[in-house]
């Protein structure tokens, strides 16, 4: 662990304590702008190590976001979360994929990826058969009520897609969109390539 930045961080605990007089009720974006807003105040630029757990914080949130907003568009669905509507939008409208090759694609962890398959088979969304070749894999396909489902939802998904981009410009969502897929590139290399071992030595836990 980088012990210099770990006494940095805890400096300006202390700072942000002695100015509101208690930790109990840290806030972690209320503590970024707090020091963001220290740095400006002193002319200086933002510390790197600042802006990326800004970055992390707001991502969290537009993940919290989105998942508000999904509950009630599904709510009266045989569609249960943003994770079904994924799998659907992959085999759609005649796909055919091994059950591996569908959770890989939407970056999921096989235990999860698996529940959901298994949730979806039993809604009657997906059907399942044989791999033709490989007598281990099995392959996935939407039934007729899978495609209804998703033709079904898809005036409601444009509606709520529009709310997610929110209030920018559409020459900064073109600019987001570039930023977004630089990162899922540089994340679906690791998500894919890194092992349990490797993974938490680059978070440095032991």
């Amino acid at each position: 662990m980088n012990t210099k930045m770990l006494r940095q961080i805890l400096d300006w605990l202390e700072d942000y304590e002695a100015e509101i007089g208690s930790l109990e009720r840290l806030s972690k974006a209320e503590f970024a702008h707090w020091l963001l807003k220290e740095t400006d105040d002193l002319g200086e630029p933002a510390d790197e190590l600042i802006t990326e757990m800004y970055i992390a914080t707001y991502l969290g949130y537009m993940q919290k976001y989105t998942a508000f907003y999904a509950r009630r568009l599904f709510k009266n669905t045989d569609i249960y979360s943003l994770d079904d509507y994924a799998f659907l939008v992959s085999l759609y409208p005649h796909n055919e994929l091994k059950k591996t090759e569908l959770i890989q694609a939407n970056a999921m962890e096989k235990s999860s990826g698996t529940e959901i398959i298994k949730r979806m088979l039993k809604r009657g969304q997906l059907e399942e058969y044989p791999h033709p070749e490989d007598g281990r894999a099995r392959m996935v396909c939407l039934t007729d009520k899978g495609r209804k489902d998703l033709e079904g939802i898809q005036p409601s998904m444009q509606r709520f897609t529009r709310l997610t981009s929110g209030n920018l410009e559409f020459s900064e969502k073109v600019d987001f969109l570039q930023l977004l897929k630089k990162l899922n590139f540089f994340h679906r290399e690791v998500f894919e390539e890194a092992d349990e071992n490797s993974l938490m030595k680059v978070l440095q836990i032991n």
